[in-house]
């Protein structure tokens, strides 16, 4: 079972939907040609790991919102938003 999930609605009849795991994290860029949104779902390690957590354990995320350059410098990235928990 996944543990991360994101949806996309746009033009398209169906909405477009993602999973993501703990090993994999989750992410999305949602642009215009010179403003976007850059968002992602990652888990955090700590030094004791040194590896990503297994399946089954309780995991510690982290969210990040960047604002973009959009589809202009799509790697132009200002982080406006971060914050941390743990399930």
């Amino acid at each position: 079972m996944s543990s991360l999930y994101g949806e996309l609605t746009g033009s398209a009849k169906t909405v477009a939907t993602r999973r993501g795991h703990p090993n994999s994290g989750i992410s999305a860029h949602i642009r215009g040609w010179t403003k976007g949104v850059y968002t992602s779902i990652t888990a955090v390690c700590s030094d004791e790991m040194r590896t990503r957590p297994n399946p089954g354990d309780k995991h510690k995320y982290r969210m990040t919102v960047q604002v973009t350059a959009g589809s202009t410098n799509p790697m132009e990235r200002h982080e406006v938003y971060s914050v941390e928990w743990e399930e």
